[in-house]
């Protein structure tokens, strides 16, 4: 359940949109700091920059049961700054934090936003030219491999795979029939 102060809950039943606060948590250099607004906010100690790399936020609103939440976060017209931490660094996996946040009359934040959902970076693809460049991250929740069965499977070839030199299912094939651990 997400919890908000009395001031947000009356933007959100006044109807007014909310802006978007979003963090880049890259690897090798400080996070990155951007905003859907038209202008710079200052919030929680940081600059969020509207310099208008901030093209869209295609995510998915979220739902009352356990999903994977799966969007995309566009930059556009980018300087060749951030396409090199893409291409110099593996950004797989990365957080990428997005808040939602209302604006008083004075441009100020109300607080508080609240973190809409983080999520990691699955895949990115560069469109560049010779000033900018457009990025497109793919991204998904928390809950994206819900479903994926974890562990290892008791095979000799599974097994080797993680420990090369181990041979304890060496005739684990010879066995015909299915034994359970733990008892009957």
């Amino acid at each position: 359940m997400i919890t908000v102060t009395p001031q947000v809950l009356a933007e959100i039943e006044d109807g007014k949109p909310p802006i978007n606060l979003v963090k880049f948590s890259f690897s090798g250099v400080a996070p990155i700091y951007l905003t859907t607004a038209g202008f710079d906010i200052e919030w929680d100690g940081q600059t969020w920059l509207a310099n208008g790399f901030l093209l869209d936020t295609e995510l998915q609103e979220r739902i009352s049961e356990i999903r994977t939440s799966n969007g995309a976060v566009g930059l556009t017209g980018v300087d060749l700054s951030i396409a090199a931490i893409l291409l110099n660094n593996n950004q797989v996996g990365r957080r990428v934090d997005i808040y939602s946040a209302w604006l008083d009359v004075d441009g100020g934040v109300i607080p508080d936003p609240y973190l809409r959902d983080s999520y990691y970076i699955d895949d990115w693809s560069i469109e560049q030219g010779t000033e900018s460049a457009t990025v497109v991250l793919d991204l998904s929740g928390e809950w994206a491999d819900f479903e994926v069965k974890k562990g290892i499977k008791t095979t000799d070839a599974n097994i080797k795979r993680h420990y090369p030199s181990d041979d304890i299912f060496k005739y684990s094939k010879d066995i015909k029939r299915d034994l359970r651990w733990g008892g009957e």
